[in-house]
């Protein structure tokens, strides 16, 4: 199993704040694909509007393969002070 933690208004579009995939291996896009069919969360994570990291390691392959026991983390930019 593959959990997914998501945050910002990805939380929101999704409508969960953790997601569980049984899945045992399965590629960093197609996590993406399974939480958002119409591809909006892909493409603002190719265009730098979105941050993957997985197992505390942000991410920018998108063809890295997720394996069970994995923890993904989606969330939008942010800033602070």
């Amino acid at each position: 199993m593959v959990v997914v933690r998501l945050y910002g208004w990805v939380r929101d579009h999704i409508g969960a704040k953790i997601v569980e995939l049984n899945v045992s291996e399965i590629t960093l896009e197609h996590v993406i694909l399974m939480l958002d069919e119409k591809g909006e969360l892909l493409k603002e994570t190719q265009n730098g509007s979105l941050f993957v990291a997985v197992n505390h390691e942000i991410v920018n392959d998108l063809q890295r393969v997720i394996k069970s026991n994995d923890v993904v983390a989606i969330f939008p930019q942010f800033s602070g002070g």
